[in-house]
């Protein structure tokens, strides 16, 4: 990205992405959350297992960015789904947003059921209320953890489901709620 726009990346990702989708609260600088005002503290532990609080200056890793270290909102991060869904052409071809979405290669688990697109982890269905409620349905999502941080991305296009879950500590997830809540809002 920064060879073909001659731009950083962070640059890169602002101008061409996150604010022409309107994603104001995705930041990547510590010092740009730290402005922002608007964030929360990790918790985690150091590598002799004491706690340790997680602050926005805890990471500066810019040969990681593009892997993460992103600093979001449920908000932005909506919005992204809403991308996902509908699209802009300002933005990506309709044809580039399809391909990033749809199945590029297999992971080779779960019987060949689940796969990677372009940056995000693409599956032919999930199991939403046990072993035996196996949903055939495209299943879009992504999640991030960093030390003090967990981020799950969910989104079921053909439910029109979507779900996103931030905590501030190592290790959350958020499996039980996702499932409860596409079981009682998607359209399955």
């Amino acid at each position: 990205v920064e060879v073909a726009s001659g731009l950083r990346y962070r640059d890169a990702m602002q101008d061409g992405l996150l604010r022409p989708l309107g994603m104001h609260r995705t930041l990547f600088l510590p010092s740009e959350v730290i402005a922002d005002g608007n964030f929360a503290y990790g918790l985690s532990t150091d590598e002799d297992m004491r706690p340790w609080i997680v602050e926005p200056g805890s990471y500066d890793n810019a040969w990681a960015r593009p892997a993460g270290f992103a600093v979001s909102s449920v908000l932005d991060l909506a919005a992204w789904i809403r991308f996902l869904e509908r699209g802009d052409t300002d933005v990506l071809s309709d044809d580039l947003r399809s391909s990033m979405q749809s199945a590029q290669i297999s992971t080779e688990e779960f019987g060949y059921l689940l796969h990677y697109g372009f940056g995000l982890s693409v599956n032919d269905g999930a199991f939403l209320g046990g072993p035996s409620r196996f949903h055939r349905t495209r299943v879009v999502h992504h999640n991030g953890s960093i030390p003090g941080f967990a981020t799950e991305m969910w989104f079921l296009p053909d439910a029109h489901f979507a779900f996103v879950a931030f905590a501030n500590v190592d290790g959350a997830s958020f499996l039980q709620t996702l499932v409860t809540a596409a079981l009682q809002l998607g359209d399955l």
